[in-house]
């Protein structure tokens, strides 16, 4: 939490770090289906890094350094007999899904915009409110009030009553953050 509310730097580095650990660990649950992986769950995270570290420095580059990465894993399938291309789409969700979400997490907070103090910050907390409240209405809600089940087969303790509670609530906590913050 200090590091999001500092920003800059800091959040830079929690940025990277937790975008390295993600990329790791996607990787890492892979390797089963594909070995070549073992190999790469060090290597390919650097990847996340390089694209926040860009990010800080020129945001302007975040779209073309995520095609280049794109493509580099799509070109090990060319390269290496041991990739398919199968195996590099899974090199790129994991990018796609730990490095590049978590660099428009990161530009989410430290815009660079001209005449904005501190408005990353407050569209930070939008959105972790926003998610938070949202999560924790639906729950209560669904506990209180559920009744129906919205989907067993995939979550048997969620229930259309929770997802309209923590939609409403979520919305409406929006809406009053909006309103106090301006």
């Amino acid at each position: 939490v200090p590091m999001v509310i500092l920003g800059g730097w800091f959040y830079t580095a929690l940025a990277s770090i937790l975008s390295f650990v993600a990329g790791y660990e996607l990787i890492k649950m892979m390797e089963k289906e594909v070995p070549q992986f073992q190999k790469l769950k060090y290597i390919a995270p650097i990847w996340n890094v390089l694209t926040i570290i860009t990010s800080a420095l020129y945001p302007e580059l975040v779209l073309p350094t995520a095609v280049f990465v794109c493509l580099v894993y799509l070109s090990l399938g060319v390269f290496n007999k041991h990739f398919n291309v199968r195996s590099s789409m899974k090199l790129i969700f994991a990018y796609v899904y730990s490095g590049l979400c978590l660099t428009y997490l990161y530009l989410l907070r430290n815009p660079f915009e001209a005449g904005y103090i501190n408005s990353g910050f407050y569209r930070f907390a939008f959105l972790a409110l926003i998610v938070m409240l949202t999560d924790i209405f639906a729950l209560t809600v669904g506990l209180c009030f559920g009744k129906h089940k919205l989907c067993p087969e995939i979550s048997p303790k969620k229930t259309i009553e929770g997802a309209i509670g923590g939609l409403l609530f979520g919305a409406l906590s929006g809406i009053s953050f909006y309103f106090i913050i301006s």
